[in-house]
């Protein structure tokens, strides 16, 4: 059932989920980058260490390190990790903006099958924080909720006799009074 408590918790669980994986992004950005600064400041530091007139081990080892660092680069892996985090956070905004957006019972229900789906393909994260969020809903999608919502109240009134609390209501602006000369 469509309600506006399930609308915002959506929205607030994909900006979680965007604002999560778009950290982790930067995280596997940075440590790419290291890496691969590593990688090459250890490669001019082998070869110069080979035109110089020093033991021949000095060169190997730091020939061997270089080796090492790419190594890990290579099983590690960032970029890809990275590439991995920016898709799934522009998913989960992408999401977030269309439920923003959301104007249908059809197409709120579709992002929730979207949803599931891109949950499926989502990459690892340790966890997601919680994030405050102020959206408003779409007047049209507001309106055909408190429509629905007044049904099953009618109903539940003729069947139990009391009408059940309403989860939300258009907000009542004061009236606009004429500007006096």
């Amino acid at each position: 059932m469509v309600n506006k408590d399930n609308w915002t918790s959506f929205v607030n669980l994909m900006k979680a989920k965007a604002d999560c994986h778009g950290k982790l992004a930067q995280y596997w950005n940075s440590v790419d980058n290291a890496l691969n600064l590593a990688v090459i400041f250890l490669a001019a530091g082998s070869t110069i260490s080979a035109l110089l007139p020093i033991s021949q081990y000095v060169p190997a080892a730091i020939g061997a390190v270089t080796t090492l660092v790419s190594a890990v680069s290579g099983f590690l892996s960032p970029s890809k990790k990275r590439q991995a985090q920016l898709e799934s956070c522009k998913s989960f905004r992408s999401l977030q903006l269309r439920m923003i957006r959301c104007d249908s019972e059809t197409k709120y229900n579709e992002l929730w099958q979207e949803y599931n789906q891109v949950l499926i393909s989502e990459p690892f994260t340790s966890e997601y924080s919680a994030a405050k969020t102020n959206f408003a809903m779409n007047p049209d999608f507001m309106l055909m909720l408190t429509k629905k919502e007044a049904v099953v109240a009618d109903e539940m009134t003729s069947l139990l006799g009391e009408a059940p609390e309403r989860s939300f209501s258009f907000p009542v602006e004061p009236p606009i009074e004429p500007l006096s000369d």
